[in-house]
């Protein structure tokens, strides 16, 4: 009974003993940690260009081994970060056609991007260098590289819109130089009979690798009207005919197909159009023929087109 005893005590003793270690392992740990330590890490650079006249091509270094300053509790719960920071290249610099960052630069960067209660002491790299291409920008119009088939007696009304008419190319000086306009992909559109509207990818060459347009895509929109014909017939005007003769052609008046909307060739006649005959054309070539000009039309139709592009004359002494 008496060596039961014994042994239960002996094992609280035990018991008591483990746990006064452990709690003075955990305050010496504490303690410890509440300490302020110097020691060494590595940052990944993560870089950021808001150098528009600059393209990054290459840095020779992704990341730099730092010397930090903080207590045990900071560099515990660091050790489990993904350590990066961000290098704003906005202030590079140039010298013999080599681009670098000083240290005193991007040190103030990464300093920023710490805990108040980290200080940087030390960084291994001192300057940091990079590969550029040097960019400049130019305000190019876009043409539409598109087909439009319209049904029978339909007419594109008027010329086709792009938005935006033009946009800003931006890249290396050797890629954009000669480039004097954007085309748009090929787009085929039949059998139009209304207004459309399309979006449409801007082109760009594989060759222009470096170059970065501002919109990639246009809007295109066309306006379709239905038309029909008339025939229109009017006088044939004899200008610049010497003093003292008299002119007359065969026929002494043509005619003229005109093309618009319904609404409107009810409104049109002869007066509205003008067809002269130049006799001083002559003077040099004594053909039996003038040519024709339609010099007026009405605004606002699709077309107007001779039916007869000569008159046969006779000059008479007056």
């Amino acid at each position: 009974m008496l060596e039961t005893i014994k042994k239960v005590l002996n094992k609280r003793k035990a018991k008591v003993f483990v746990l006064f270690l452990l709690a003075s392992g955990l305050i010496w740990f504490l303690n410890t940690l509440s300490e302020t330590y110097i020691a060494k890490t590595t940052f990944k650079l993560d870089y950021v260009n808001t150098n528009q006249n600059l393209m990054l091509t290459k840095a020779f270094a992704d990341k730099v081994d730092v010397k930090l300053q903080t207590m045990g509790f900071q560099f515990l719960g660091f050790n489990f970060k993904k350590k990066s920071v961000k290098l704003d290249l906005a202030t590079v610099e140039r010298s013999n056609g080599k681009y670098y960052l000083l240290q005193e630069d991007y040190r103030n960067q990464i300093d920023k991007q710490l805990s108040n209660s980290m200080v940087l002491i030390e960084i291994s790299s001192d300057t940091l260098f990079f590969d550029f291409l040097e960019m400049i920008s130019k305000k190019v119009p876009v043409q539409a590289d598109i087909k439009v088939n319209l049904a029978h007696n339909y007419l594109l009304d008027g010329v086709l819109k792009i938005e935006p008419s033009s946009i800003t190319i931006t890249g290396p000086k050797e890629e954009i130089d000669t480039i004097v306009t954007v085309h748009t992909v090929k787009l085929d559109q039949s059998e139009i009979v209304a207004n459309f509207s399309e979006k449409v990818t801007l082109f760009k060459s594989s060759e222009l690798r470096y170059t970065s347009y501002s919109s990639n895509i246009v809007q295109l929109q066309g306006k379709v009207s239905k038309f029909s014909e008339k025939i229109i017939d009017v006088p044939v005007e004899v200008i610049n005919l010497p003093a003292g003769k008299q002119v007359r052609t065969f026929p002494d008046e043509v005619s003229i197909l005109c093309k618009a909307k319904i609404e409107q060739l009810k409104d049109i006649n002869g007066i509205d159009f003008k067809v002269v005959a130049d006799y001083s054309s002559l003077k040099k070539n004594r053909s039996k023929s003038m040519a024709l000009i339609l010099t007026k039309q009405p605004s606002g139709i699709f077309s107007a087109t001779l039916m007869e592009t000569k008159v046969e004359y006779i000059l008479n002494q007056e």
